[in-house]
């Protein structure tokens, strides 16, 4: 359905950064951030035989939300996060899907020896990360930027089935004139959105 396909590009955003990492199924990764990158990166691990998953924000709505797309997900804020009581060893793979300072120094700090950190979230300007972690940890920092074609026909193939509730990430959709109010709802709910969607005109099977 159209309303659906509209999730198609987010999606292949959270693939590619996966595929960019080493991951493979049974591994156990972490997952900071879950706005809808960080959703879509939890989905594709999920799907993919993920043994265990940690996902990590400070917004309550958000890790309900995760935790009902993906049951058995570990949901945890990171102020309260002794991330040994939830992983021995610490997680195979880590996805940032954030950007701040205090995210990347978060996935620095909690990566296992030698372990892939996948950057997905956006700095919004010149990061200071503690790269004595880093070298000392031999981790292997690596930036995710958009997808590749076959990113998007996985993206394309796994929104067709039903193995996840991909429409609720869908929180709100707003007529096209009403695009202020769109833009007004999402910066100050973002507690309850996922994703926002624009209807332009009518479409068959909108749902």
């Amino acid at each position: 359905p159209p309303k659906r396909a509209v999730l198609t590009e987010p999606f292949a955003v959270g693939i590619h950064g996966v595929r960019r990492s080493s991951f493979k199924p049974g591994d156990e990764a972490l997952v900071i951030g879950c706005g809808p990158i960080g959703a879509f990166v939890t989905i594709f691990l999920y799907l993919s035989g993920a043994r265990k998953i940690i996902a990590v924000d400070p917004i309550e709505e958000r890790l309900i939300k995760i935790k009902k797309l993906c049951p058995g997900v570990i949901t945890v804020k990171p102020d309260s996060l002794d991330l040994k009581s939830f992983s021995q060893e610490g997680p195979d793979v880590v996805f940032e899907c954030v950007g701040s300072d205090d995210s990347i120094n978060f996935a620095i700090k909690n990566a296992r020896k030698g372990t892939d950190i996948i950057l997905l979230g956006v700095p919004r300007s010149t990061t200071r990360a503690e790269l004595i972690f880093v070298q000392d940890g031999e981790l292997n920092l690596k930036g995710s930027l958009m997808y590749t074609r076959d990113d998007f026909l996985i993206a394309m193939d796994l929104l067709k089935k039903n193995d996840v509730d991909y429409d609720s990430i869908i929180t709100n959709v707003f007529a096209f004139e009403d695009l202020p109010k769109a833009f007004e709802y999402a910066l100050n709910n973002k507690s309850k959105v996922l994703k926002v969607l624009l209807k332009i005109g009518d479409l068959e099977g909108e749902n």
